[in-house]
């Protein structure tokens, strides 16, 4: 009986909730990226990203164009986090993408329910291309586009990546 319910318990802390962060959570974004390694850093930032730049950074995100989604652990802490970047080019309503996941919750597939997340809010605000840009040797990273559908150009020292949003058309009932 003990066991089930340290298993129950368990089951339980894995869990994670979907939030949208916002100007208030600028604690909370800022120690998520400070959970990742420095090399990890380098690969999400594509600089040296120490606390203080960290701390630059997280305070001149904005809101009004970008939308952050996190996935939340039961403590409050962020698990991951998915940043989308709107902007229209000539073809229409676009957005970058970028997320980043806890070393404690990896290998969980966290990656991959971002990016269904970030796919999902595409197709319902009406973005029609997502965009990234990730270094080769961001393996993971690398893995989770691709098995969404992202295609691939070299740019210098980076992988563009781009993947069209194939939208749902709406059917009201009759």
């Amino acid at each position: 009986m003990q066991e089930h319910i340290q298993a129950a318990t368990a089951q339980r802390q894995h869990r994670l909730a979907i939030e949208q962060l916002g100007p208030e959570d600028h604690d909370r974004i800022a120690a998520h990226f400070l959970t990742l390694s420095d090399d990890d850093r380098q690969l999400r930032f594509r600089c040296a990203a120490d606390a203080d730049w960290i701390g630059r950074y997280v305070a001149q995100l904005d809101f009004a164009r970008q939308t952050l989604l996190a996935l939340v652990a039961p403590d409050g802490s962020v698990a991951g986090l998915l940043q989308i970047c709107r902007f229209r080019t000539a073809g229409g309503r676009c957005a970058e993408l970028a997320f980043s996941v806890d070393p404690a919750h990896r290998g969980r597939g966290l990656g991959h329910r971002l990016m269904a997340l970030a796919l999902a809010h595409a197709q319902t605000v009406g973005i029609g291309r997502l965009a990234t840009e990730v270094a080769p040797a961001n393996r993971p990273m690398r893995a989770v586009l691709e098995a969404a559908g992202m295609e691939f150009t070299r740019e210098d020292d980076d992988l563009i990546g781009t993947l069209a949003v194939v939208t749902q058309p709406v059917r009201l009932a009759a």
